[in-house]
């Protein structure tokens, strides 16, 4: 009843690291269910260093959570972090994580940043907010996973940017009037 058996986390990790390890740890260390995508692969989306972006691409990321989710069964009641590994860690419980999501009554949750990457010709037709966290950042997604595959369910190329695709996403969605999406722009999550 409360889908914490239908929570995981997906990454997207081409190689392991100290860094990959530190992000498994966590998980482990909080009892979160996590998949890796991608392991053993060839980044192809944009050059990376450390597993930082330092030109836009990212959109490999993308491919990968689609194909992987398409198959799923049961998606709305399935909920799905996606989340960068390289540069995180996780300090709480599936349960705690679900509970904070919910909280935000939206579809799909995107974590926030302070600079609008990688077009910042978007950043003035994002709302209005007060506080530094203004603009989408990709390296968090958390939703239901039906939500996240209509989203994601794209032709799309590797050198394309998933965090701009993202930004544009969600700005049709605010036009529209959606909530499918909401901006963590207070860092809950």
């Amino acid at each position: 009843s409360d889908a914490i058996d239908r929570f995981v986390v997906i990454t997207v990790a081409t190689e392991r690291n100290e860094n990959l390890r530190r992000f498994e740890n966590s998980c482990k260390e909080n009892g979160i269910p996590y998949m890796i995508l991608g392991l053993g692969d060839k980044w192809e989306s944009g050059r990376a260093e450390n597993g930082v972006l330092l030109e836009p691409g990212g959109a490999q990321k993308i491919i990968y959570l689609r194909d992987e989710i398409k198959e799923w069964g049961d998606l709305e009641n399935t909920i799905i972090l996606f989340s960068d590994s390289y540069d995180v860690i996780f300090n709480d419980s599936p349960k705690e994580i679900v509970r904070k999501f919910r909280e935000f009554e939206s579809p799909i949750v995107f974590s926030a940043e302070k600079t609008c990457w990688p077009n910042k010709d978007l950043a003035d037709q994002y709302p209005k907010v007060d506080g530094e966290y203004k603009y989408l950042n990709s390296g968090g997604i958390v939703g239901y996973g039906n939500h996240i595959l209509k989203m994601v369910d794209i032709e799309i190329e590797k050198s394309d940017d998933d965090q701009e695709y993202y930004t544009k996403y969600f700005l049709k969605s605010i036009l529209s009037d959606s909530e499918e999406i909401i901006l963590d722009y207070n860092q809950n999550l």
